[in-house]
C-alpha cells in the first residue's frame, strides 16, 4: 500500500503513454467490497504544471489493516496508534487530516482500546508524560479507582454502623438500669442490686467512645451514679 505521492507512483505518473485508470463503476465496487473505498484523483493533483492528471479519475483505494492478537496489550495498541498517525498526518493527496486511520472497511473486530484512540485521540496522560510513565499510571488508576468507588461510600457508612451499636450498648445498660431502679427500694433483692450495679460500672468503665460520642458516655455514667446514690439511700 503506497501513497499517491510515493516515488514510485510518480515515476508511472511522468512515464509517456501511462495513465491512471478511472474506474467507471467505483460505486458498485465500494457497495459489494467493504475494504475498498472511492476516490477522487483531482485534475491537476498530481502536476498543475504539466496538467496530471488531465481530468479528474475515479479510483478505488484498498483498507491497508493492521491487525495483532486478540491478547495484546492495550499499551502496544495505543503506541501502535500513535505511530500510525505520526506517519499518515505527512500524505495529503488524496486524503483529508484525520481521516486515517480509521475505524471503517475492517474484517476484524476493533480493539476496544483502539476504538478509544481513535474516538478521543491520546490520553491527557500520553500528551504530556513519557509512555511508559504513562501505562503505569494509567494501569494504577484503572485498579485504584475502582477502589475508591466501593471503599468511599464504605467508610460514610463506618461511623454511622460504630454509632448504631453504641447506642445498642447503652441502650441494653440503660434497661439494666430500669431495672435496679425499679427494686431499690426491696430489701430483699438489695444484696442483688449491688451486684448487680458493680458489675454494670465495671462495663460502663471498659466502654471506649470518640470524642463526638463522649457526652452520651458521660450522661450514662451520671445515671449510674444516681442508681448508685438511691440504693445507699435504702440500704
Amino acid at each position: 500500500m503506497s501513497a499517491a505521492e510515493a516515488p514510485l507512483l510518480k515515476n508511472f505518473y511522468e512515464t509517456p503513454g501511462i495513465r491512471l485508470m478511472s474506474f467507471e463503476q467505483t460505486e458498485a465496487y465500494v457497495h459489494l467490497f467493504p475494504f475498498l473505498s472511492k476516490v477522487t484523483v483531482p485534475r491537476g493533483v498530481v502536476s498543475i504544471e504539466y496538467d496530471l492528471p488531465r481530468q479528474d479519475i475515479q479510483v478505488l483505494a484498498a483498507t491497508a489493516t493492521l491487525v495483532g492478537k486478540e491478547d495484546i496489550s492495550p499499551a502496544l495498541a495505543t503506541l501502535l496508534l500513535g505511530d500510525t498517525y505520526d506517519i499518515l498526518k505527512s500524505y495529503a493527496y488524496l486524503q483529508k487530516p484525520g481521516e486515517f486511520p480509521s475505524g471503517t472497511g475492517l474484517d476484524f473486530p476493533l480493539h476496544v482500546d483502539a476504538e478509544i484512540y481513535l474516538k478521543d485521540g491520546p490520553s491527557l496522560l500520553h500528551r504530556h508524560l513519557p509512555f511508559w510513565t504513562a501505562i503505569w499510571i494509567g494501569r494504577f488508576a484503572k485498579i485504584v479507582i475502582p477502589l475508591l468507588v466501593i471503599f468511599i461510600p464504605l467508610f460514610t457508612y463506618i461511623p454511622a454502623a460504630k454509632n448504631l451499636l453504641l447506642r445498642l450498648k447503652l441502650s441494653r445498660v440503660y434497661e439494666e438500669l430500669k431495672v435496679i431502679g425499679k427494686n431499690a427500694a426491696n430489701p430483699d433483692l438489695m444484696e442483688k442490686n449491688f451486684k448487680e450495679l458493680t458489675d454494670i460500672e465495671r462495663r460502663v468503665g471498659n466502654i471506649k467512645v470518640s470524642m463526638l460520642d463522649a457526652k452520651e458516655l458521660y450522661d450514662l455514667k451520671g445515671h449510674v451514679g444516681e442508681v448508685r446514690s438511691r440504693l445507699n439511700l435504702h440500704s
